[in-house]
């Protein structure tokens, strides 16, 4: 359902909140206006100066219970309006557990994404419909801020700190992410596309990827791996172990999101801000019981190279969900069979791989690669839009609508498939 007043996509699990209460302010706003200027038009007409006489209006002092009713109705709403902003803020501060963790850094004037397999995006943020997805945000160089506006989402992205923020996408498509906070002569042009795909699509593009500027395999190395490396490259684990023994300074088994005690009082969560803050300023907070002898990783380490930390000492911590390299089978549906799955077996069943393939490579009838929402020209002139409708109808009277340059010997399948399994085949059409 979309907001009556927003009039834009509601593609997050945030979306309809913000629009029910920017909803509830408007109305109330309305109402008030109406409330207000009716008053002001009635007291002009009825006293009017050219209708009464200048000594004929009565002295009024003024009506105290009327002054603290109306005072306590707007604290009342203005109370009612700040609970329901602070219990939606609330959900949003708080992710779950399992998510998927997506690096994002700032910079004048793109926006770079790092998955938890290695892959990297520039501009392009790809995530799947209906999982849970976190990102950690820092900036190279100036603030910036991180805005989707069909999710209603947005947050600061700050140089030298890490900021968060989870939603859920609801609604497969293609939506735009902007820099909403002015950082420069291009900041109008700081954009990224937001793609949202079906959870079976993603978890494809997820696990099987390829280095588009060279087509060959990327490198494949997680941001666990990268951290691990750092790590040993850098000589952290000359003070440092990972068993859980002490040397000169803590061990960092099990470490992660617990709390630390520090010198001269005090504790410490230990995430991605405290142990960014301890690269850069090791003096400013030491744990307890360990010699401030901590060199400074100021102007050696780059912004990724401290995103891979963080990430290889979050999967040293029980319990911190640290996505494996291949992509979470919750990502796609549970165990359970999906209808894309099945209409995937249904495709093979009834030999539709026979005539139309999945690489986009032609046959005897067109690809069905990337089909799904295009425009496909038609015999005798014209063009239609391949959406649910088209589909269902080509599986059902298949010479209605014939794709120009093929053949019209597609067989009807109106007798053959039962309404479910077309919707599974359709389903799964669109998410090739």
């Amino acid at each position: 359902m979309m907001s009556l007043i927003a009039k834009l996509p509601q593609a997050s699990n945030f979306a309809p909140l913000v629009d029910h209460l920017y909803d509830f302010i408007f109305w109330v706003s309305v109402v008030s206006f109406f409330i207000i200027v009716g008053m002001m038009g009635y007291f002009v007409l009825k006293y009017h100066r050219k209708r009464k006489a200048e000594d004929s209006t009565p002295y009024i002092e003024g009506h105290g219970p009327t002054e603290f009713a109306m005072a306590a109705v707007l604290f009342v709403l203005v109370m009612v309006i700040f609970a329901w902003g602070w219990m939606d803020y609330r959900k949003m501060l708080h992710s779950p557990e399992k998510t998927l963790e997506i690096n994002i850094i700032g910079k004048q004037w793109f926006w770079n994404a790092e998955y938890p397999n290695g892959r990297k995006l520039k501009d392009e943020l790809v995530v799947p419909e209906g999982a849970d997805v976190k990102l950690t945000m820092t900036s190279a160089d100036v603030i910036h801020s991180f805005y989707i506006p069909d999710f209603r989402i947005k947050q600061d992205v700050v140089p030298g700190q890490f900021t968060k923020l989870w939603f859920k996408p609801t609604k497969e498509g293609e939506y735009t992410a902007f820099c909403a906070e002015y950082c420069g002569f291009d900041h109008s042009r700081m954009l990224a596309r937001v793609k949202v795909l079906r959870p079976k699509a993603f978890k494809k593009w997820y696990d099987n990827w390829k280095d588009e500027a060279t087509q060959t395999e990327g490198d494949l190395t997680s941001p666990i791996e990268k951290g691990r490396l750092v790590f040993e490259a850098k000589a952290c684990n000359a003070c440092h172990t990972v068993d859980g023994k002490p040397l000169v300074g803590p061990s960092f088994l099990k470490t992660y999101g617990t709390k630390r005690p520090l010198e001269g009082g005090g504790e410490i969560l230990m995430d991605e801000n405290y142990v960014r803050e301890s690269l850069m300023d090791p003096q400013l907070k030491i744990s307890k019981g360990y010699p401030p002898a901590m060199p400074t990783f100021r102007g050696q380490l780059t912004d990724e190279e401290v995103n891979h930390v963080v990430a290889y000492l979050k999967s040293l911590s029980d319990g911190i969900a640290t996505p494996a390299p291949q992509a979470r089978n919750d990502m796609v549906q549970g165990d359970e069979e999906s209808l894309e799955e099945k209409g995937e077996k249904y495709f093979e069943k009834f030999a539709c791989n026979a005539c139309h393939t999945v690489n986009g490579e032609k046959s005897v009838g067109p690809s069905l690669r990337e089909i799904y929402g295009t425009l496909r020209p038609l015999q005798g002139g014209g063009s239609i839009e391949v959406s649910e409708k088209y589909l269902k109808e080509s599986l059902i009277n298949p010479g209605q609508y014939v794709v120009d340059g093929f053949p019209n010997l597609m067989p009807s399948y109106k007798h053959e498939l039962s309404e479910e399994e077309i919707k599974a085949l359709v389903e799964y059409i669109k998410g090739i």
